[in-house]
């Protein structure tokens, strides 16, 4: 089952344009189609209306906002729950991001704009678990990857020449079965200059420390 979930929209030789409305749609159903059970599910009320002119794509738009987003790990539901709220608007190559904010497992949220002109992008997350938001991802549910800590992220400049600095005191990072955890951690990309350091610590199966 989809939910109450409906799609309305308008094909022709130029164009498709519509409205998809979110009603109770399970998130985890086009992964697990995929990749198999993912041991998360989540719930999505919300509305997607999207114009796309098929002689030149860049000119896609997209505008997505709900109204109630929940995700929990665990086959009773309710381990580790978030529930937040997401409005985005994709226009002419750009991404911007009004409101993303998840609270229950930690706080996280972000906001800003991506494009290949200009960055202004920002993260704060404080003990956060992003597990259940990575495993909706099939690329990353493949790698059984998971993480939750804290994190600080922002992003200025432009592709050309990007401003972004990563922040995080403690992050736990899983991985193929193996646990890890990253320790005051700093990166920061100028241009084409990185500078990093950090701390990671085997957690299991492998032990040691690695210092960068």
């Amino acid at each position: 089952t989809l939910g109450r979930s409906r799609i309305t929209s308008v094909i022709d030789t130029s164009h498709a344009e519509g409205l998809i409305v979110f009603d109770q749609f399970p998130l985890q159903t086009t992964v697990e189609a995929a990749v198999g059970d993912t041991g998360v599910s989540g719930q999505l009320i919300g509305a997607a209306r999207f114009n796309v002119p098929w002689g030149n794509l860049r000119d896609t738009t997209l505008d997505f906002a709900s109204e109630g987003i929940r995700l929990s790990q665990g086959n009773t539901g309710t381990d580790a729950e978030t529930r937040g709220n997401v409005a985005f608007r994709y226009q002419k190559g750009a991404l911007f991001i009004d409101q993303a904010l998840f609270e229950g497992a930690g706080r996280w949220e972000a906001s800003g704009q991506i494009s290949p002109e200009t960055l202004g992008f920002r993260l704060s997350a404080r003990n956060a678990d992003f597990t259940p938001i990575l495993s909706l991802v099939p690329q990353l549910a493949n790698f059984g990857l998971g993480a939750s800590g804290t994190l600080e992220l922002s992003a200025r400049g432009n592709f050309a020449d990007p401003q972004i600095s990563v922040l995080s005191d403690a992050l736990n990072v899983n991985v193929g079965g193996s646990s890890y955890q990253l320790q005051n951690a700093r990166l920061n990309l100028a241009g084409t200059k990185l500078t990093t350091q950090a701390q990671l610590q085997g957690v299991s199966p492998i032990t040691g420390n690695l210092t960068v």
